[in-house]
């Protein structure tokens, strides 16, 4: 009727309009905004968000699936990849650290799927974690021990349990005077010391070794966060050749699914490699593990701190630090 309805709010209709002609659409709105931790876009109109920890569908959507391929295309070409034809996933970064993650048709056969993961602003600390009840006391004061020691401490637990999180309290907890490499994909851990030096796993192949590469950097101290089964096999290999004191992160059940886990990677990497080797192998690369377990009340909880020796032809779990003669 050649009249704007009551109540329209037009500014915000141009907004979004540019947005969609020459942006990501409502995915710029997201990500300007710092309550918002991660973003997944399952189809045009079907967008969820994590806030806090929580997943919630958002409010905009997609005026279509033409409006959400241009978007995707935009955002790839923002994190200066560069795709081959018929390529059907993609991982990267945004200049802010904002990890990227687009798998396309036919691989995906709804449509383009997307997910970003903004990084980290800030990061508890150890005793936060503690306060939040997510680390036993005593389990924390032997996390902050065995870092000041320069030990290795792998971190393992499920998907969503925290086990980044709790990479970043440690690495938060380094010296300010060592030199610390982070290997991860995208930019999520945050870390406030002068010296730290960042390596994209998500942008390395199968040619490139993105862990050499961080070895390379000459690291006081590596910090790591891998999920696949190639890359827990790589950092297997590396350490043949010496790793610094590391703190890293990775998916398993418990510490004894870890070592189960990390042998059956370096055995598929390496076919025709003998179990016993691959046990050494691992063992000599694995120093202490804690494991993030279910709480009972829908979160997780770190009670136990474990060193891995191998002794005997068997790799034995034991609790760390050993309790004195007195039993305490």
């Amino acid at each position: 009727a050649s009249e704007v309805p009551s109540g329209l709010d037009t500014a915000r209709i141009k907004r979004d309009l540019i947005y969609e002609i020459a942006g990501l659409g409502p995915l710029e709105a997201m990500l300007d905004d710092p309550g918002v931790e991660s973003i997944e876009v399952n189809g045009f109109d079907q967008i969820q968000v994590f806030r806090s920890g929580d997943r919630g569908p958002a409010e905009a959507r997609f005026s279509s699936q033409t409006a959400l391929l241009s978007a995707v295309e935009r955002l790839v070409r923002a994190t200066g990849l560069s795709l081959p034809d018929g390529a059907t996933h993609a991982e990267g970064a945004l200049a802010d650290g904002t990890s990227v993650r687009v798998v396309w048709p036919p691989l995906c056969p709804n449509g383009p799927v997307l997910l970003l993961r903004k990084p980290r602003k800030d990061a508890p600390t150890v005793s936060e974690l503690v306060s939040r009840g997510w680390i036993d006391s005593r389990v924390a004061n032997a996390l902050a021990a065995a870092v000041n020691a320069g030990r290795s401490i792998a971190i393992c637990g499920p998907v969503g349990s925290g086990r980044r999180t709790v990479v970043n309290a440690l690495g938060v907890g380094v010296d300010k005077s060592e030199r610390i490499v982070v290997a991860e994909a995208g930019v999520r851990l945050a870390l406030s010391q002068p010296h730290v030096v960042r390596i994209d796993l998500s942008v390395t192949d199968a040619a490139t070794s993105g862990l050499g590469i961080a070895l390379a950097m000459q690291p006081e101290r590596l910090l790591v966060c891998v999920d696949e089964a190639p890359q827990v096999a790589e950092l297997v290999g590396v350490s043949a050749s010496g790793l610094p004191p590391w703190i890293g992160s990775f998916f398993a059940a418990d510490a004894d699914d870890l070592v189960q886990r990390a042998q059956r990677a370096l055995v598929l990497a390496h076919p025709g490699i003998s179990e016993s080797v691959a046990r050494d192998c691992v063992a000599a690369t694995f120093d202490l593990i804690a494991s993030l377990q279910p709480d009972g009340a829908g979160g997780f909880r770190m009670s136990s701190l474990l060193e891995l020796t191998n002794a005997s032809g068997a790799v034995a779990l034991t609790p760390w630090p050993p309790a004195d003669d007195s039993g305490a």
